[in-house]
This record gives structure tokens, sequence and C-alpha cells, in this order.
């Protein structure tokens, strides 16, 4: 998110998660709250793990 200057209150506002919950696993990642952050950053899940 840091590269895109979208702010953690921002993301969370926008897509009702809070992303350090996800982050730090108090909160499940499951597969359509990762459709949900992908689609958000408009992106795919290959783009997501590029880096990986």
């Amino acid at each position: 998110m840091k590269d895109r200057h979208i702010t953690h209150e921002v993301f969370n506002h926008d897509t009702g998660l809070n992303p350090h919950r996800v982050v730090s696993g108090e909160q499940n990642l499951t597969m359509s709250t990762f459709k949900k952050i992908c689609d958000y950053l408009d992106i795919s899940p290959e783009e997501f793990f590029k880096d990986l």
C-alpha cells in the first residue's frame, strides 16, 4: 500500500478491513478477503505474489 500512497485508515474505510489485523493474523485471511484486497488494489492474485 505504501507504493500506492494508501494509508491504513483509507484502506480500512474503503474496504472495511483492518490491515494490521490481517497482517498480524488477528483476522483470518479468507479467499473472499484476499479477493477484496486484490480488487481494491486493482491487481490479480498472480501480481500480488509475484515478488515473493
